[in-house]
């Protein structure tokens, strides 16, 4: 992504870019390797739930870093990394925080906090970007509903099909509407330069 950028991006956003690349690639990696490894003879499977879980956490607040960086939304970005390093510790911890309802909640927390600012954030991109965003955050939200339903056949792919639809979606707004040359430049004046 940051290798065809001309001129350069301003360096918080081009930073922004580069959290999201690197969240994107460890929910994926993390995700294969927990679905993959977890049989009834591997003994890491707590550890392998963790680093999934982490994947997940990276992924909602990687997602905003770069959103952050353009629209300089650091109250929320500091908002949004918090409530995933919550649900981190409350997964670490192997204590009675550590259930389900805490960590969909904060999942739910963390990819809605945008809901104050949806409005200005939808004005900042093209109406097909602003689409792509709101579908989305709806698609990952909706991906929770065959998530849940355990007696559905095939319901985790199901889930992990929503989850990479959305993931696409957001992959082109960051890419299109971030870190193409010639896009910053519309609204370096009012972007978040520090």
């Amino acid at each position: 992504m940051l290798a065809t950028k001309s001129p350069p991006l301003p360096p918080v956003v081009a930073g922004g870019i580069v959290i999201y690349c690197i969240s994107l690639m460890a929910m994926l990696v993390f995700s294969a390797l927990f679905n993959v490894m977890v049989k009834p003879w591997v003994r890491a499977i707590w550890e392998l739930q963790l680093a999934d879980h982490t994947g997940i956490l990276l992924l909602i607040a990687g997602t905003y870093t770069p959103f952050a960086a353009r629209l300089c939304y650091m109250r929320l970005l500091a908002f949004v990394w918090t409530v995933g390093l919550v649900s981190f510790v409350a997964k670490l911890s192997k204590s009675g925080l550590d259930v389900i309802a805490l960590h969909v909640t904060c999942f739910l927390l963390m990819g809605w906090a945008v809901a104050p600012v949806l409005p200005t954030v939808m004005h900042a991109f093209s109406k097909a970007s602003a689409a792509l965003v709101l579908v989305g955050g709806c698609t990952y939200t909706l991906g929770l509903l065959p998530w849940a339903m355990n007696r559905l056949e095939f319901h985790n792919a199901i889930w992990h099909l929503f989850v990479l639809a959305a993931s696409a979606m957001f992959f082109d707004v960051i890419f299109n509407e971030i870190a193409l040359p010639g896009t910053w430049e519309k609204w370096a004046e009012n972007a978040c330069h520090t």
